[in-house]
Order: C-alpha cells, then structure tokens, then sequence
C-alpha cells in the first residue's frame, strides 16, 4: 500500500548475480583485443620452425661435402702423378699441385661462410652466389658466377653418367646380359633419367647424408684395398 515515487523507476535497480550495464564508451570490441596466449608468436615460432625443417643439418652437410670433395677423382690422382712422369721425382711437385689446390678450396669455402655470416648479422640472406657476387663485387660480372654454378654441377653429373654407365654394363655382361640392355648408351641413358635427374630436383640433399657415409667409406676402403695389394707387389713391374 505505500506509494513509489516516480524518481524510484529512473534509478537503475541492482539486481543479485548481475552486474551493472557499462555505457557504449566503455565497451572495447574484440577486434581491438590483443590475440590470447601469443597467437602470433606460436605461429612465427612454428613457421621458423618449420623452415629448420626444410633445410640440412649440419651433419648432413659435412657428409655431404667430405663427398664432394674426397669423391672417385681422388681415386685417379695416382693415374695423374704417373702420367706426369716414371721417376718419384715428380712426387714433390705433384704433392704441391694438390696441396696448392686444397689450400684454394679451403680459402674458397671459408670465404663462402664468412659472407654468410656477415649477411646474416646484417639482417640480409642471399638466396644464390650470384645475389652474393652482386652486393660484394657488382652486377656486371654476376653472369659468371651463375654460369660457373651451372656448368659445375652438369660437369660433374655427366662425368658421374658416364663413370656408372660404364661400371653398370660390365656388371651386365658379367651377369649375362646381352643386347641393349648391355650396352654403354643404354646404361648411361637409364642412369641419367632414373636416377641423377631426380637426385638434381631435391630442394634439400639432406635424404643423401647415409648415402654420403656409405660412399666415404666405400672411397677409404677401396684406397686401403690399393694400398694392400702395392705393399704385396701386385702393382710392381713385370
């Protein structure tokens, strides 16, 4: 029976268990809110992550370059150093040519890592030589570069066709195959468009790592093989 203002209905009432309504210039909208629990950096870090992935380990790497260079043609130095000369003379001179030409080598690869490095504090990257060769030297001569990394590599891939090509169709005819399948062209060809142009389409070479351990190995025990059989005069004169 008592009687309610009228100012009673214009004050808002709190009710228990609700909180007071917040005017329009307090509300903040959820685009304006930083993203929770570091959204953007989980996804830098997974995305760094995952360009770890794609590239090669460091042990990998070594492998892969111990093969590179200690590959079959260490194998025929022998060959060369007699063909220079029948006297042990020529030992001295020929020892310097390779020790000279590692030495290179060794500079080459040095340099190659230093600029790296020195691009990387920088905050650049080079993507190839050739972006390198164009901030060092100039743009003018970088087609040399790029020209060089070509024809290395296909260089090399050829004189692997040819050196497997050769080695696959006597193991045929030794097996007793006959016809195309024992020829040299067809081997070489088989080769070439099954085996190393795949290879050469890798983006990472990192899968090549356990084949560079076996084929490091396969090098020092066919040079422990050589070694055994000139100690035991297989090699000696008559």
């Amino acid at each position: 029976s008592s009687v309610v203002s009228a100012d009673q209905f214009a004050r808002p009432r709190n009710v228990v268990g609700r909180p007071p309504k917040s005017s329009s210039s307090d509300r903040t909208t959820a685009t304006n809110l930083p993203p929770r629990g570091g959204g953007g950096k989980k996804k830098a870090d997974a995305a760094s992550v995952e360009k770890k992935k794609e590239g090669t380990s460091l042990s990998a790497s070594t492998f892969n370059l111990i093969k590179a260079c200690v590959g079959s043609g260490v194998l025929a130095l022998p060959a060369g150093v007699a063909a220079m000369g029948d006297s042990s003379l020529v030992l001295g001179p020929a020892c310097a040519i390779v020790g000279g030409l590692g030495m290179l080598s060794a500079y080459a690869f040095w340099v190659l890592g230093r600029l790296n490095q020195a691009a990387a504090d920088g905050g650049k990257s080079y993507g190839t030589m050739g972006d390198m060769w164009k901030d060092e030297v100039g743009e003018g001569s970088a087609w040399m570069v790029t020209l060089s990394c070509f024809l290395t590599p296909l260089g090399a891939a050829l004189a692997f066709s040819i050196m497997l090509g050769d080695m696959l169709s006597s193991l045929a005819k030794t097996a007793g195959l006959t016809g195309i399948l024992a020829t040299r062209h067809a081997a070489i060809l088989a080769v070439t468009s099954l085996i190393l142009y795949p290879l050469c389409g890798l983006k990472s070479l990192a899968a090549l790592a356990p084949i560079s351990m076996v084929a490091i190995f396969g090098v020092f025990a066919t040079a422990g093989f050589m070694y055994q059989r000139m100690a035991s005069g297989a090699y000696a004169e008559g």
